[in-house]
Parts: structure tokens; sequence; C-alpha cells
């Protein structure tokens, strides 16, 4: 394959991979899965790769034919090992995964070549899909732009995807809005609603403040009065709920709903989950739903700033 199908089949690799596991991942990633993808070339001192490397690549060569041990699991494995270290980083871990998916992109596109890869090195027993000749890739032929194209298409097809999670595909958003009442608030993440006449108690979806029932936790006073300040008795709130993914009430009846209002006087909506776990009232609950993701940059985002409970209750 050539090097520009070996970049696009890294970043649908990439992309694939960082929405099925729902990774946040930096823009310098995109980068690292493309450069990795062409580190298995540098068994032949003719491509990218072996030219950039041209005294390594040469020893290599001598060594190792093209498509050789380079192209096998077991370097897959001592490339992955070799990020071991940045693995252990707590920043670079990402761009750790984002190398070895790059890496497994190539061994995999090359798999769909006529050729295959000798995957399980030494042995001269040779990997390829699909089975057939006639539906495999000839190098450098009309075959392989067509290849190249169909993958490059679902790279970008599956960019969007990966900034979100494969959850925001399955379940492209909250539900229905709906318009209350407050009527009581109990804590930093409860409080009741008028519900045709009656009371709903709604439980915030996704964030936990600390306690001020029975044990008062570290926080818990201020998280409490944060939420008293904004949700005052008839203060008009907006309810969504998650969609599909997890469940719509806990285990104590309580409706899980993200909660949107004026929080500034400024006529802008905007949601109190958020609000808690921006400025520290509030750590993440294990509840399944939309937005956990955003939910979990946000929380990172605020105990790396040290806001509110982060610096307060850290012992």
């Amino acid at each position: 394959m050539k090097v520009l199908t070996h970049i696009a089949a890294a970043e649908l690799t990439w992309f694939g991979g960082a929405a099925l596991f729902e990774v946040s991942y930096p823009p310098e990633a995109i980068a690292v899965a493309a450069a990795a993808s062409l580190v298995p070339d540098m068994d032949t001192p003719e491509s990218w790769a072996g030219f950039l490397t041209k005294p390594l690549s040469e020893r290599i060569a001598a060594r190792w034919p093209h498509r050789g041990m380079l192209h096998s699991a077991l370097a897959l494995v001592g490339f992955s090992a070799l990020m071991t270290p940045l693995f252990m980083h707590e920043d670079l871990g990402v761009l750790a995964w984002a190398a070895v998916a790059g890496y497994w992109s190539h061994l995999w596109a090359d798999m769909m070549s006529l050729t295959g890869v000798p995957l399980f090195w030494p042995s001269d027993l040779r990997a390829i899909f699909p089975g057939r000749d006639e539906f495999r890739v000839r190098t450098g032929s009309s075959q392989e732009r067509i290849f190249f194209f169909v993958v490059l298409a679902l790279a970008i097809l599956f960019y969007p995807v990966s900034q979100e999670g494969m959850s925001a595909l399955v379940n492209p958003g909250p539900g229905d809005p709906e318009w209350a009442t407050v009527k009581t608030v109990y804590d930093g993440d409860t409080f009741s609603i008028d519900f045709f006449g009656g009371t709903q108690k709604i439980r915030l979806m996704g964030v936990d403040t600390p306690e001020t029932w029975g044990t008062t936790e570290c926080y818990g006073p201020e998280a409490s009065e944060f939420a008293k300040g904004h949700l005052k008795p008839g203060t008009s709130v907006k309810l969504k709920t998650s969609s599909s993914l997890g469940d719509k009430t806990d285990s104590y009846g309580r409706l899980l709903a993200y909660v949107y209002l004026d929080l500034d006087g400024d006529g802008e909506l905007e949601m109190l989950n958020k609000a808690l776990l921006r400025q520290g009232y509030a750590t993440l609950t294990g509840f399944k739903h939309d937005l956990q993701r955003d939910f979990r940059e946000i929380a990172e985002w605020a105990e790396e700033a040290g806001n509110g409970l982060w610096d307060r209750c850290r012992d």
C-alpha cells in the first residue's frame, strides 16, 4: 500500500477506536497515528520512513526483507512495549495509544493486499483478508485508489463521532425538555418540583455533591448553599432526561435529570449539573447517561484547576 493509503487507514483506525472506547484526545494524536502508520515500512530504505531513518532502515532491510518481521504481531507487541513510559504518563498516554493504533492500521491494511503480511513471524504463514485474491488490493493499482477513497471517506465520517463517543451515535441527545417549578431544595444535588399538584424529587444527573444529611462531608454546606441560591422555591427550570442510555430514575425513585436555568441573570440558560462540576461543588457519579464524556472532561479540568472541593478537601 502507498503512503496516503496507510495514513487514511491510520485515521480510520484511530477515529473508530476513540469513538468506541470514548477516548478524549488532543489534535496531536491524529498526527501521531499517521506517523506511526509508516513505521513498519522502515524495512525498505526507499519508503518515507526508510528515507527519514536511512542508516537504521538499511540495517533492518539487510536482515529482514520488506513486509517481514516489522509487519508481524511480534513487532506490534515490541512497538507497544516501547510506548510503555508514555502509557504511564497521564497526559501522553493517549498519544501512545494513537501510535499503537497507527502501527496496527498498517498491518491490517497490508493484509488486504495480494501478498498479505507475515503476522505470525517467524512462521512463514501469511495473514490475508479477504481470502480470495480477486477481492484484495494490488499496490499502486486503480483498486488501491478506490480503496484509499473508501477508507478516507469512512475516516471523515468517523471523525465527528470520535469527538463525541459512540454513545452519541446511538443516543443523539437528551430527551425532550420540560419546564417545571422548584418547590424544595434538599442538598446540592437533590430538589423537588411541583408535579401536577404533587411533588416529584429530582436528582441531578451524573453529579454527586458532598452530603449534608446525617454526616456533613467536606464542602457539603457550600454545595448546598450554591444550589439553594439558584433553585429558590418558585424558580422555573428546564429538565432534560437522558435518552435511551441508562436509567430514568435512581434507586429512590428520584427522576435523574439535566437541569437548565438562568444562573447568571443574563437570560441565557446554563446546565446546573455542569456548573457544579466546573466550580468544584461536585464529583462524578456512576450513572450512565448521554453526557458522561463531557462531564468527565469538566471534572478533570476542575480537579487540575483545584476548584472548590478539589482544593479544600484534598485530605
